[in-house]
């Protein structure tokens, strides 16, 4: 996958933001499900923030099973 360098991080042009997740508990099944099928395709970008569903957005991903070992998952404050 092509990258950019950020903060001298290389990064995925391409990611899943996760904006409206965590807003209806009755979808929460739906979206897991969403991030597992990126995961599944390649996607080692999720953009989240605090302030999405008052952290609502971030429960989603911390939700799901942990992702195999071959993902280099970076945490960033920026």
């Amino acid at each position: 996958m092509r990258t950019l360098e950020l903060a001298s991080v290389p990064v995925p042009v391409i990611g899943q933001g996760i904006w409206r997740m965590g807003e209806d508990p009755q979808q929460r099944t739906r979206e897991i499900a969403a991030l597992r099928t990126g995961i599944e395709l390649g996607m080692t970008l999720i953009d989240t923030a605090e302030m999405y569903a008052q952290g609502g957005a971030e429960e989603v991903v911390g939700g799901f099973a942990p992702p195999p070992a071959s993902i280099n998952w970076r945490w960033s404050e920026a």
